[in-house]
């Protein structure tokens, strides 16, 4: 029986040990929220971490006088930030001006605002 009971207590106490090697990574979540930005098409995002400061990047030689270059940006995806490179665009009309993404703070966190022309 004191084997029995050994043999329990040694499983037990590796058990414990082996709980202490583990570590439970769990993903942070977006919350969704309607109507935070009339002006937006669908939900809003908010995410509970600010993104890292800004990449700086190598612009390429535009492929056209005429394109503006839409600088890269942190966006969410799969639970954390990721980074979008930026690109060359053809604006959509003559005289627009491309305005960057931007992360704002909101309840519960921070918001990206899309980058847009204007």
């Amino acid at each position: 029986m004191s084997r029995v009971v050994g043999a329990v207590a040694l499983g037990l106490a590796f058990t414990v040990a082996l709980c202490g090697c583990w570590r439970i990574r769990r993903r942070r979540a977006a919350i969704v929220r309607e109507g935070l930005r009339p002006d937006a098409p669908g939900p809003v995002v908010v995410v509970p971490q600010e993104p890292p400061p800004p990449r700086v990047e190598v612009r390429p030689r535009a492929p056209h006088p005429d394109h503006a270059w839409v600088g890269g940006h942190w966006d969410w995806q799969g639970g954390r930030h990721v980074w979008v490179p930026g690109h060359w665009a053809a604006p959509p009309r003559r005289g627009a001006v491309w305005v960057p993404d931007r992360w704002d703070r909101a309840p519960g966190g921070w918001r990206r605002v899309p980058g847009s022309w204007r």
